[in-house]
């Protein structure tokens, strides 16, 4: 079966209603201060608000957020009380971002608005999108959402590390990104803001793994989980992919992932260099490879590195330890259809491959 397809189990799940732990649709209309604990409408669930300067209020369906004048993580802000980490625990919302700026929406490491994201969202200028996926660190995502436009996303904890997914106007989810560090027993529903001028619809948590199976086990949702696969080894990926593989960087031995492979004469490649350590993307075509993007000093020898592709339509995004070290666009769109994946080596322990793209029942 096809990754996206949806079993009539699912459906039939999806038909049923999706049952919440907490729901909130802001449907009355409150200007500020709003009351606190907030009972979330239509339920269940309570929020707690933290507004000094009454910058929260209600209009539309939507809770209004503007800039405050004191900058400060801890104030204006929500949360929510604990919930258990749990694999497929998901937190849905939809936000509008009129001014980007600082603030973390999402899963909180605290039971006060605070900038600990251990599955959060910072919506900065020109698009870029920071995800803190794991406390203190932060990832970038360029691209990721656009200014004055709604959008749906889908913060799904696993047992170890998170899914972020993010949805514009069709009913197609996309990966943003995917981690498996951070292991928070508790995490709390969200957000601090420092500076940001945004709106915040139809928030609610649910167990998605009861609705959709891939969601019930961290690597269920994989398309192939190899673990410390031997040179040569072939895995399937979708052609429009998330490619992650961790490997320790060893002096005098290149590290090769061939991505979008057809044969061994027409591929792309990444390739973590013997010496330099400098990281290539290379495309591949009847024998002839051709640098389409390098990074100097990416790896270091006897460290542990993980690599991120992102393989979407022509565009290749290669990530090393959290860091966009290469972007390319291929003109010619070369090997969009190729869906197989080969490579390995001794010193690489884990490689996992994901669907760039889903579809989820309805309802959710």
């Amino acid at each position: 079966m096809r990754i996206g397809a949806i079993p009539i189990g699912q459906i039939r799940a999806a038909e049923l209603g999706a049952k919440y732990d907490l729901r909130d649709q802001f449907t009355t209309d409150e200007a500020a201060p709003l009351t606190s604990p907030r009972a979330c409408e239509p339920g269940p669930g309570t929020l707690t608000i933290v507004d000094t300067e009454n910058k929260l209020s209600i209009a539309g369906g939507k809770l209004l957020v503007t800039n405050n004048t004191v900058k400060s993580f801890s104030d204006p802000g929500i949360v929510g009380a604990a919930f258990a980490r749990r694999c497929g625990l998901a937190l849905a919302m939809r936000t509008n971002h009129s001014v980007a700026g600082q603030s973390h929406i999402g899963w909180l490491g605290t039971n006060t608005p605070s900038s600990d994201g251990r599955c959060s969202l910072q919506m900065l200028s020109s698009g870029t999108l920071s995800i803190m996926a794991e406390q203190g660190k932060s990832v970038l995502i360029s691209n990721a959402y656009d200014i004055n436009t709604d959008c749906d996303w889908l913060l799904i904890a696993k047992d170890a590390g998170c899914w972020v997914f993010s949805k514009a106007a069709s009913n197609t989810w996309t990966l943003i990104w995917v981690n498996s560090i951070d292991t928070a027993a508790q995490l709390y529903p969200g957000f601090s803001v420092y500076e940001a001028t945004f709106t915040l619809g139809n928030f609610r948590i649910l167990d998605l793994g009861q609705y959709d199976p891939r969601f019930a086990t961290d690597n269920g949702l994989a398309t192939s989980v190899l673990t410390n696969p031997a040179a040569g080894t072939t895995a399937r990926h979708e052609a429009d992919a998330v490619i992650e593989w961790t490997f320790e960087h060893q002096a005098g031995a290149s590290t090769h992932s061939r991505v979008r492979w057809a044969d061994a004469a027409n591929h792309w490649r990444i390739t973590a260099e013997l010496t330099t350590g400098n990281c290539y993307l290379v495309e591949v075509v009847n024998n002839v490879a051709t640098v389409r993007g390098s990074a100097n000093g990416a790896f270091t020898a006897g460290a542990n590195h993980r690599v991120v592709v992102i393989l979407d339509g022509n565009t290749y995004h290669v990530y090393v330890d959290n860091v966009l070290k290469i972007t390319y666009t291929d003109p010619s769109h070369y090997h969009i259809d190729a869906t197989s994946w080969t490579g390995g080596g001794s010193n690489i322990s884990s490689l996992i491959t994901w669907p760039r793209h889903i579809t989820l029942p309805g309802g959710i």
